[in-house]
């Protein structure tokens, strides 16, 4: 490692390493480690104010795939908090089809001529996108007049 470092003219700080274990001293073990650390919790509407405006931060390479990929992760992750009822919101106010899961609803409203042919071009994402985005939003809205709630408070 020495003589790596040596070639690339770089210290030994310059790499980042664990040993963990071996002659580790526990008692100094960083704040963010211990057990039963408290740390803020990101509002869901935090969450998609900063996943729409920075979406690229996100799923880097914006794609419709990507993008519904990653709201299905958070979802999950958050017991079904921030999607609760959209795809039945679809199928109502849309009349997107009952038996599709919600992705496919929206590609239904976004492409009402019918889903393009794969693979999909760079602005066939894009609309996808917005109108997923556009969708979304109306739904939150929905949810906010119907129960005085938002994401935030789902």
């Amino acid at each position: 490692m020495a003589v790596l470092l040596t070639a690339l003219g770089a210290g030994v700080e310059a790499v980042s390493y664990s040993t963990w274990g071996i002659g580790t001293d526990l008692s100094r073990r960083p704040a963010a480690w211990r057990k039963n650390r408290k740390r803020p919790v990101e509002s869901h509407q935090r969450f998609w104010e900063n996943f729409r405006k920075r979406t690229g931060m996100y799923v880097g390479r914006v794609t419709y795939d990507g993008v519904t990929t990653y709201l299905n992760g958070y979802d999950h992750a958050c017991g079904g908090a921030l999607l609760d009822g959209l795809r039945e919101w679809l199928a109502d106010t849309h009349q997107a089809g009952r038996n599709l899961i919600w992705p496919a609803q929206v590609v239904q409203v976004a492409f009402p001529e019918g889903r393009p042919a794969e693979p999909w071009s760079e602005d066939e994402h894009r609309q996808a996108v917005a109108g997923l985005f556009a969708l979304l939003e109306g739904f939150f809205e929905h949810l906010a007049s119907r129960h005085g709630a938002t994401p935030e408070t789902r």
